[in-house]
Formats: C-alpha cells, sequence, structure tokens
C-alpha cells in the first residue's frame, strides 16, 4: 500500500465531528468552504466499508463513490476538494474488520478515526463505541493493528469514563490510546449516559491534557463563537482544537464565526476562503441544497440533513409540514429558495443530470461491468491482505497479525 499521505497537524484547528446522516460529502463541503480545517465522515461500520466497491463518477467528474457490492448503495462519496481533509470515522470491535475496512479507502483519506464514544445501542450493541471503553485490551489492538499497518494518521474519539475527580480512569485510558498508536485524541466531555441536555464538562480539560502528548481535540457545546470565546476565557491551552458537532449541523457558517472571532492560530485573523462577509441564514441553507444536487445527493438524503439544520431554527409548523412532504429534489430546491436554480441548472446542463440522477434507484441502475469490478477489487484487496500478513511474518516487529486481530494463532 503506497499512497502517498501528507502528515496531519491536529493542532489549533476547528473540525467538523462525526454526526449519523449529516456528515455527508455535500455537507463537509460546505463546512470547508467556511473554514473548517478538517471534517469527519459519518461513523460507517467497518463490514459495510468493505463490502464496497470503489467508483469513479463518469456522470459528476470528480465525484469518488464507495458503492455496497450487495444492495448498490451508496455508502460514502468524496472529492478532489476534501483531499487531505476528510477523516473517515469506523465503527468497529476487531482489529482485523477495522484494517480491512480502513484498506478499503486509505488512498482517499487524510485519516482513520475509530469511534470510541457513540452511546447508541446500535453500536455498543455490536462491542463498538462507547462499548470499547470497557474493553481497552480490544481498543489497544485495533489502534496497533492500524497504526503499523495504514500509511495514513489513525486518531480515536472517545467519552468520559467517570463524571468526576481525579478523572483517573479516563486519563488512564488516554495514555492507552496513545501508547497503541493514536496520534490525536478526540473527547466528548460527556459520559456514555449523559443526553445532549446535560451540560459537558469543560473543566476536565487541562487534566486530561496533562495525562497525554498527542493533540487533544475538545467536543461538547461548542454550538456559536461566543461558545468558543467563553470556553477560551477559562480554558485556553488546556486543549490543542475544537471540534463543533450539533452548532455546525444548524449552522455550517459557524466555522467562520468561529475563526473570525477566535482564531486559534497564534497570530491569526479573519478564515481565508471564498467566503468574506458573514452569510445569512438563507444563503447558508441555499448553498447547501445546491451543493447536494451538484454531488448528486439522493433526494432523502438531502431531505433529512434539511430537516436537521432547520430543527433548531424557530421554523413555522406550516414549514415543517411543507418540507416533510416533499417528494423530490426539486421541491425541496423550491422551499429553499433556489428553484429556479435547480430548473436552469437542468435545463442549461450546468450540473448533470443523468437518469435517476438524485434518487436512490441511480445506483440500482448502474451500467457498469458490476461483477467484473466487484471480482477484480475483491482480488485486489485479498492481495493486498496477503502482502501485508506476509510483511509481518517476515517482519514480526512491523505489526499485529492482520487476520486474528492481532492474537497470535495457534498451530
Amino acid at each position: 500500500m503506497d499512497y502517498h499521505h501528507e502528515a496531519l497537524d491536529y493542532r489549533n484547528k476547528y473540525i467538523l465531528a462525526p454526526m449519523v446522516r449529516i456528515g455527508v460529502l455535500p455537507f463537509r463541503l460546505e463546512c470547508l468552504k467556511y473554514g473548517a480545517d478538517l471534517v469527519y465522515s459519518e461513523e460507517i461500520i467497518d463490514r459495510r466499508i468493505s463490502e464496497t466497491v470503489r467508483r469513479e463518477n463518469s456522470d459528476f467528474p470528480g465525484l469518488i463513490e464507495y458503492i455496497h457490492v450487495k444492495d448498490k448503495a451508496l455508502t460514502w462519496s468524496t472529492c478532489e476538494a476534501e483531499k487531505g481533509k476528510v477523516v473517515l470515522q469506523l465503527g468497529t470491535a476487531s482489529a482485523v474488520g477495522a484494517l480491512k475496512a480502513a484498506m478499503t479507502v486509505a488512498r482517499d483519506v487524510a485519516a482513520i478515526d475509530i469511534n470510541m464514544g457513540c452511546p447508541k445501542g446500535f453500536s455498543t450493541n455490536a462491542g463498538m463505541g462507547a462499548a470499547l471503553l470497557k474493553t481497552p485490551e480490544i481498543s489497544s489492538d485495533i489502534l496497533k493493528t492500524l497504526r503499523r499497518n495504514l500509511p495514513c494518521p489513525v486518531t480515536c474519539k472517545i467519552r468520559l469514563l467517570e463524571p468526576d475527580l481525579p478523572f483517573e480512569k479516563t486519563r488512564d485510558y488516554l495514555r492507552m490510546c496513545e501508547q497503541s498508536g493514536a496520534v490525536a485524541i478526540g473527547v466528548h466531555a460527556r459520559l456514555k449516559e449523559d443526553r445532549p441536555r446535560v451540560r459537558a464538562r469543560w473543566p476536565v480539560w487541562a487534566l486530561l491534557k496533562d495525562s497525554i502528548s498527542v493533540p487533544l481535540i475538545a467536543n461538547g457545546d461548542f454550538f456559536s463563537s461566543s461558545d468558543v470565546g467563553a470556553f477560551l476565557s477559562c480554558h485556553a491551552g488546556s486543549v490543542d482544537s475544537i471540534m463543533v458537532a450539533r452548532g455546525a449541523m444548524w449552522d455550517p457558517s459557524v466555522f467562520w464565526k468561529m475563526k473570525r472571532d477566535h482564531p486559534l492560530t497564534p497570530g491569526g485573523g479573519p478564515p481565508v476562503g471564498p467566503v468574506r462577509t458573514e452569510p445569512s441564514r438563507t444563503d447558508v441553507w441555499g448553498d447547501v441544497v445546491r451543493r447536494c444536487v451538484e454531488c448528486n445527493n439522493p433526494f432523502q438524503a438531502t431531505k433529512f440533513t434539511m430537516q436537521k439544520m432547520t430543527e433548531e431554527a424557530g421554523m413555522t409548523q406550516e414549514f415543517k409540514e411543507r418540507l416533510t412532504q416533499t417528494r423530490n429534489t426539486e421541491d425541496i430546491c423550491d422551499i429553499f429558495e433556489v428553484g429556479d436554480w435547480y430548473r436552469g441548472a437542468r435545463r442549461e446542463q450546468t450540473v448533470p443530470f443523468p437518469p435517476h440522477a438524485h434518487t436512490l434507484n441511480y445506483y440500482k441502475k448502474l451500467q457498469d461491468d458490476w461483477p467484473g469490478l466487484v471480482r477484480r477489487q475483491m482480488e485486489e484487496r485479498e492481495a493486498l491482505l496477503e502482502e501485508t500478513e506476509k510483511g509481518r511474518e517476515e517482519n514480526p516487529a512491523r505489526g499485529d497479525d492482520v487476520r486474528e486481530g492481532g492474537q497470535k494463532r495457534r498451530g
């Protein structure tokens, strides 16, 4: 695996947090436009990404897609505009599963992050997410295996293990992650049991920062620029970077405002990029919808994104019902005042509109040599896995057994 990866600096960064069904390509691109330094994908289960084929979309030039081999559904996509800035977060409970998944996408990501904090049952019941906080030996195995076999950086994101000082369990877990190869660690300053309304425990950061030498990324209750200001006024120097979740979901331009008011880089100033003045809420929403069209985002995904973006905006019941009743991408464009743009783009073909564009059927009806594409890529991955294991056998110090998740095989 000889893909070249630039080293990532995780210090002094504003980062888009992983969010289920929100951190898709068009939303990530909008966050980058407004100044996000790094963007995390939504959590993707290791087996799901391992069972995809990589496809360069000829209808939408520059779009790279990972399509599931069985149901022909889009699993993940990326493009050149986020190269070097997109981190794919994996949901996993084993080193072998994590490595297979990471090797599948390594050429197209800046780093791999392991989810060790998701509290949802679908994750923890399978030993993933926050369940890994109770199995540090598995967590260590995953990190070591990835770090020793991948060409890109490996990080992880956790939650607090206890509610009160001195947070010794959390500090021990952080040390384990660092010693296992994580080059940066994100911490959501809540417990697994905490609901979103429970305030993040900001005072914990100084203690955690003193426990590790790799960058510490703070996550929890950064909804606005004023929140960042309040945090920095009391806890400056206690973290290396700030990760934004719901604040960005409701308003991706929050990165622009945070960088304008509170640049993390010493001597920094207003964000550099295409946005020069503070955008209106209407402009932000319209730009997200346009980006969804340009990225061939399925209608259902675009609808979900816009429902989540507007849920805290004080919209009328009539607006919410109208959005709920939309049946296609054009309906959504009309609601967010870009309907004329959509129809003009379709008429003038300034945006590709192949058959079934912006629908789930677009992928179901792919005309590629699908069996051949699947066979070739699966054979290539198996050969790469064999090569990785052969390298380990020739140089035992290089890494763990990639087929047995770091466990020494018997026999």
